[in-house]
C-alpha cells in the first residue's frame, strides 16, 4: 500500500470507500494498529474534497475532540462547527478516555451526522460492537447500539495485517 495512492489498496477498501464516495453516510475503517487505516482515510478524506472543493472539511483525532470537551467555555462554539461542516473524519475513535461525558458527546456528533445524513469518516481498532460498548450502550443509555447499528448502514471495512510501521522501521533497520 502506498500513501495516498487509492489503487495501491486492497479490493476490499476500494469498494467501500467507493460506497462513500458515491454518497454513503459514513465510512467506518476499523482494525489492529498500524494497518493502515489513517493513511487510508486520508487518501479518501482527500478524493473527497477534490469532488466538492468548495466544501469545508476537517481531520480531527478523537483526543483532540476529546480535550476540546473539557473546555467548557469553548465547546459549544466548536461543536457547532463541528456538527455543521460537509465532511469529518474522526481519527482513532475508542482511544480516547472514555468519560460518560466524553462519550456522550462523540456519539451526540455520530448520531446527529447520521441524522442530517453530513458525511463522516471514522477510524478505529474497536469493532463496531466494542465501539458500542466503549460509547455507551450499558443499562438504559441506548447510544452506542444506535451508533453500531447505524454504522452497518454505512460503509465498513475492517483492515487486516501486521502493523506496518513496525514492517518500514525493520526493513529501514536492515538496510
Amino acid at each position: 500500500m502506498t500513501p495516498f495512492d487509492f489503487n495501491s489498496y486492497p479490493k476490499d477498501m476500494r469498494d467501500a470507500a467507493s460506497k462513500f464516495l458515491n454518497g454513503a453516510w459514513c465510512l467506518y475503517l476499523y482494525g489492529p494498529v498500524g494497518s493502515g487505516k489513517s493513511c487510508f482515510a486520508a487518501t479518501v478524506h482527500r478524493m473527497k474534497e477534490k469532488l466538492h472543493p468548495t466544501w469545508v472539511s476537517w481531520w480531527l483525532a478523537s483526543r483532540t475532540l476529546a480535550r476540546w470537551m473539557k473546555d467548557l467555555k469553548e465547546w459549544p462554539s466548536y461543536m457547532f462547527q463541528i456538527l455543521r461542516i460537509p465532511i469529518l473524519t474522526i481519527d482513532d475513535l475508542g482511544s480516547e478516555r472514555g468519560t460518560p461525558y466524553i462519550t456522550s458527546e462523540m456519539s451526540d456528533i455520530i448520531l446527529d451526522r447520521y441524522d442530517r445524513g453530513a458525511q463522516l469518516i471514522i477510524t478505529s481498532n474497536l469493532s463496531p460492537e466494542r465501539l458500542a460498548e466503549h460509547l455507551g450502550c450499558q443499562g438504559t443509555n441506548p447510544k452506542g447500539l444506535q451508533i453500531s447499528s447505524r454504522l452497518q448502514e454505512g460503509a465498513m471495512i475492517k483492515t487486516k495485517g501486521t502493523d506496518l510501521r513496525k514492517k518500514e522501521q525493520n526493513h529501514a533497520d536492515s538496510g
